[in-house]
């Protein structure tokens, strides 16, 4: 897993977006958020559970 400042997350995006990678992002050093990917696949079972 990565860990990332949120102005760095915010600046690369589109790169962080287009991996795979788990990406911690952190703000003033403290832990703010995840980036996970989500395959299609992902996505659509948990529709079907009305999740």
């Amino acid at each position: 897993m990565k860990s990332v400042g949120i102005r760095e997350f915010r600046d690369k995006a589109s790169q962080y977006l287009a991996s795979r990678e788990v990406v911690a992002v952190k703000r003033h050093g403290k832990l703010v958020g995840f980036y996970l990917f989500a395959s299609e696949k992902t996505l659509t079972k948990s529709e079907g559970r009305g999740v």
